[in-house]
């Protein structure tokens, strides 16, 4: 797959942990938004690297902007590792 090329600004991508699927928030390929532990929705720009939260997996995922290489993203509109 190329790169993500989001140019409506549109959080329409989902990004899911690269081992369990777990859906970690959703991305217009230069923010992320998704929700912490305590319920609070965040807005953040890439690049991010977060944990997921499963208990069982705790794998760490990584999203940069859409010019960059992604690790841990999934096949919904993002790269692959």
């Amino acid at each position: 797959m190329g790169d993500v090329s989001l140019n409506n600004g549109e959080f329409n991508h989902n990004w899911r942990c690269r081992s369990c699927r777990r859906l970690i928030g959703v991305t217009n390929g230069k923010q992320l938004e998704f929700r912490n532990a305590q319920g609070d929705n965040l807005l953040v720009r890439l690049p991010v690297i977060v944990v997921c939260r499963n208990p069982e997996c705790n794998t760490i995922n990584e999203l940069r902007d859409s010019k960059q290489n992604n690790v841990g993203a999934t096949e919904e509109g993002l790269l692959q590792p």
